[in-house]
């Protein structure tokens, strides 16, 4: 996007990250996946008092229209990098509502 070309060259840089460390920890049978979530319900939302408009604008970013509960966050992480059931690898895992797949960058 416009005006976010540093943002975007360092999610480009974790994405390389996960992808040469699964390789070379994958003979020591270590997972590394990257994660990528969109808007986290936090308490530094409230903290920021945003105008309307700019809340709103930060959900219109996830089609889900809501932030992402951080345990919801962490039930998929655990199951990807820590379950024995899990065969995800070298992935980046996209948790952002539907952006990435439902919205143009």
């Amino acid at each position: 996007m416009v005006g976010e070309a540093i943002y975007s060259a360092s999610k480009a840089a974790v994405r390389s990250l996960a992808r040469s460390f699964s390789l070379e920890l994958l003979p020591r049978k270590i997972r590394v996946n990257g994660v990528a979530p969109g808007p986290i319900e936090r308490p530094i939302w409230s903290k920021m008092e945003l105008p309307p408009e700019v809340a709103e604008a930060v959900l219109k970013r996830a089609p889900i229209g809501r932030f992402s509960k951080p345990e919801a966050i962490a039930k998929v992480v655990l199951f990807a990098m820590v379950s024995d059931d899990s065969s995800i690898l070298a992935e980046e895992i996209l948790l952002n509502g539907g952006r990435s797949t439902l919205l143009k960058s």
